[in-house]
């Protein structure tokens, strides 16, 4: 497990001046999200086969925080786009409901790894791609919108790299950004520092840019492995730091990776 590139000129000036004038009365470091509502909202429709944004359309964030869980994989990216639009038109401005809104983004995450290829039509279904180095860019932009800051968008897919690294479970980010020193920020970077040691790691050992690469892998289960096949067959694991084993996949058509597998298990 990039912000919007480019969020559509924003034509009245009015906006502009409530905006400078927003901000000569509010205090420095104070995030303000009516200001990024101006930024987001106008990209909010752009995807094409899913419902414009209505930022109150789910009631209050309280409300959208107990809605029974989706059952589908669209129904849980509708819903992560829900909270988002309640991040957006937020009364409060706090930053719960960003945390609310990018926690529910790592749920629909968790989702599309469990139905890759519905992920994929959603993704195409965009007129986005999917990206072998970032896979979680699509995620933020299916649920934030593709138009938004690409900083932002990067931040938040940071966030939900983060959460995978961490083996979080669903409906826990939002609690785990709340709790961090330095919230949103602070993941982020504690996420940039840690890959930058693997990266630097990666550059004088080979086996710790594999394994870098293999944290990138889905983490599913002895259940994703097809039933049918050959009787004897290997299964690359992966122990999760909260203590579950999450099967990566299947190693297929490599006879003589399976023997010397079969004769080392039988010694």
């Amino acid at each position: 497990m990039g912000r919007w590139p480019g969020a559509r000129a924003r034509s009245a000036r009015s906006c502009a001046a409530t905006r400078r004038s927003g901000r000569n009365r509010r205090g420095r470091g104070e995030l303000d999200l009516a200001e990024v509502a101006l930024e987001i909202l106008p990209a909010l429709d752009i995807l094409p086969g899913l419902p414009p944004l209505d930022p109150f359309a789910g009631g209050t964030l309280a409300e959208a925080l107990h809605e029974p869980e989706p059952d589908s994989l669209a129904d849980w990216l509708a819903s992560a786009r829900a909270m988002a639009a309640l991040a957006i038109g937020s009364e409060d401005r706090t930053r719960q409901a960003l945390y609310a809104a990018i926690g529910r983004a790592w749920d629909f995450a968790l989702a599309a790894e469990a139905e890759p290829d519905d992920f994929a039509q959603l993704v195409a279904e965009a007129g986005l791609a999917l990206q072998a180095r970032a896979p979680l860019i699509p995620v933020v932009k299916l649920v934030f919108g593709a138009q938004y800051d690409k900083t932002r968008l990067t931040e938040y897919a940071t966030a939900l790299a983060h959460a995978h690294r961490l083996g979080l479970s669903r409906g826990e980010l939002a609690g785990f950004l709340g709790e961090t020193p330095g919230g949103l920020k602070g993941v982020v970077a504690a996420e940039r520092r840690l890959r930058r040691s693997e990266e630097g790691q990666a550059r004088i050992d080979p086996r710790a840019a594999l394994e870098a690469s293999l944290r990138t892998l889905p983490a599913g289960t002895l259940d994703d492995v097809p039933a049918e096949g050959r009787e004897f067959s290997l299964v690359m694991v992966r122990r999760m730091p909260d203590g579950r084993l999450a099967v990566l996949g299947e190693v297929l058509d490599d006879e003589p990776l399976l023997e010397r597998a079969a004769r080392r298990l039988m010694q």
